[in-house]
């Protein structure tokens, strides 16, 4: 069974070094006051190959002087730097930690940031999130109750024997004497209780997690395995309130709902067919037609043809910018498709500079008849269907 929230600094270093351990990139790290390195954990360890090792100095591992923010932890003060160890560099925060005197360490934790800067940048939210992660870790107790973090443990029956942290005040009345509490029974018709639920199974997983309304917490859930007789002794979590984030996901969410909606108005728009007459459709071309516009105008006016059991297509091309040997062919397939299924198609508004152009072009438009403005090619297909 987990033990109780530690009360000794050296007991509840262990406790942190032990969640440090099962985070991916995160690097653990304390110096003494003559930056002698005195401990040195975390999943990032495995990067560093072995350049960095416990009672070496900080100066040699790094292969230059400490950075002053190290050194100004001893001043009681929260800084926050980088560590780089050839590649690999860390970013994080340092605090004091211990009595004052001789036997006080400066701590860091940070996380890799060496690579993936460019998704860094552009995911800048979810860094800060890993920044107070950062912060909570590094400076222990101080942060616990200044950041928005929460730090628990369950037993091995789902009994809190830890909850600390100002990210507990999130929680409400829920709260209300949590140690000692089951969390299946309190939170079981929550995703934070599920996930408890099978961190007890052997389950390590990360999830966002709402154990109240409107709380949003980023949530690691890590099982834990007593040592000595290889069975499951309980849950360490670590919590961190993303509610802001959750907020802007579902912003952008609906944002992008929206430039959805209106990228097909515009399509269509951009490409409509009316119904003139029974038996008659019109696609005005207003614009450029390229391969993707194309493709629409032949698909929705098909689609049309077919629902409409239109038996003249005419193409206006009063509104178009020019025509091209491109655009001829785009304009040609349209009509070659709709004639397939029967339909006689129709040109009409070509301007003079077109005529030339498409003159000039090797593609033959035989067998299409054209007009010269799209009245005439309405009274042409009238005539037709008296």
């Amino acid at each position: 069974m987990l033990a109780p929230t530690p009360s000794a600094p050296a007991e509840r270093l262990a406790a942190f070094r032990e969640v440090a351990e099962r985070l991916p990139g995160a690097l653990l790290l304390a110096v003494d006051q003559s930056l002698h390195v005195r401990l040195l954990a975390g999943g990032a360890l495995p990067l560093l190959r072995g350049r960095a090792r416990e009672g070496e100095s900080l100066a040699s591992m790094l292969g230059e002087e400490a950075p002053p923010f190290v050194a100004g932890a001893f001043a009681g003060e929260l800084t926050r730097g980088q560590l780089r160890f050839g590649d690999w560099v860390f970013d994080g925060w340092c605090s004091t930690h211990g009595d004052a005197g001789e036997a006080a360490l400066a701590t860091f934790f940070g996380v890799d940031v060496s690579s993936n800067v460019a998704e860094v940048t552009d995911l800048r939210e979810r860094v800060e999130v890993l920044e107070w992660q950062a912060v909570a870790l590094s400076s222990f107790g101080k942060a616990l109750e200044r950041a928005n973090v929460l730090l628990w443990s369950v037993d091995d029956q789902g009994v809190f024997t830890m909850a600390s942290g100002k990210a507990l005040e999130l929680l409400g009345s829920e709260a209300d004497g949590i140690v000692g509490a089951n969390a299946i029974e309190r939170f079981g018709h929550t995703d934070f209780g599920a996930g408890i639920a099978r961190a007890l199974g052997g389950d390590e997983s990360r999830a966002v997690v709402s154990p109240v309304l409107d709380v949003f917490l980023d949530t690691w859930f890590l099982p834990v395995t007593d040592v000595l007789t290889g069975e499951r002794a309980g849950v360490i979590g670590l919590s961190l309130d993303v509610h802001s984030l959750v907020v802007k996901e579902r912003e952008l969410a609906h944002q992008l709902q929206v430039v959805a909606a209106q990228t097909e108005t515009i399509r269509a728009l951009a490409t409509p067919v009316i119904h003139v007459w029974d038996g008659i459709l019109c696609l005005p071309v207003v614009g450029a037609v390229d391969d993707a516009r194309a493709q629409v105008m032949m698909t929705d006016l098909l689609d049309a043809v077919v629902r409409e059991k239109a038996r003249y297509v005419v193409l206006d091309l009063t509104g178009a910018l020019g025509v091209d040997e491109s655009t001829a062919s785009h304009l040609l397939k349209v009509l070659q498709a709709a004639r397939v299924l029967g339909t006689e198609g129709i040109l009409c508004g070509l301007r003079p500079d077109m005529a030339r152009t498409v003159a000039t072009l090797e593609i033959s438009f035989a067998g299409l008849s054209t007009f010269r403005t799209l009245k005439d090619a309405l009274r042409h297909c009238m005539a037709r269907l008296r």
